[in-house]
């Protein structure tokens, strides 16, 4: 299956919709669930960041719908894109708390402390957050460039940000 955003005629805002990917069920909404998934994890969970006037958080929902979204990070400001990271330790997400966007950290599964991954590094346009498959490297593009945020085994650890020098331009 596959969980997408989708604003259909009749919805009021991007709904959260579940289809098998050879089609051969119908689309199906998951009720209150509304805003823009980012990843299926493995127990079933679709995280999915709201949108809408009231500022974008971060829920999680089941596929089949049986249960309520559960809030995962909500707060006055927008959290948006989270991603999981392989290792399930970190979720990672883009956050407007300090003003322009940043990307924070929260140890998963419990989601407790943050880090602020970004330090500071004046990026704008964030819109994608990419986990390196063990856990210990970040990607996101902002201001036109592709991003790396490194993490140490230290507890906690130590970040570090750096701009790859690839431009945007030039992924595929």
């Amino acid at each position: 299956e596959i969980a997408y955003g989708v604003r259909r005629e009749g919805d009021s805002t991007e709904m959260v919709y579940v289809q098998k990917v050879d089609g051969s069920e119908a689309l199906r909404r998951i009720d209150e669930a509304t805003g823009r998934p980012t990843q299926w994890l493995e127990d079933g969970t679709i995280i999915y960041h709201t949108s809408g006037a009231m500022g974008q958080d971060v829920y999680g929902v089941s596929p089949a719908g049986e249960a309520e979204p559960v809030a995962l990070l909500r707060a006055d400001w927008s959290e948006r894109f989270p991603k999981v990271s392989p290792d399930g330790r970190w979720l990672a997400f883009v956050s407007g708390e300090n003003g322009p966007p940043e990307v924070h950290l929260r140890r998963g599964p419990e989601l407790t402390g943050k880090i602020e991954a970004s330090k500071g590094v004046p990026v704008s346009g964030i819109s994608q957050l990419v986990w390196s498959l063990d856990s210990k490297r970040l990607y996101f593009v902002g201001s036109g460039h592709l991003w790396e945020i490194t993490l140490s085994e230290a507890d906690p650890p130590e970040v570090t940000v750096r701009d790859t020098g690839v431009p945007t331009g030039a992924l595929a």
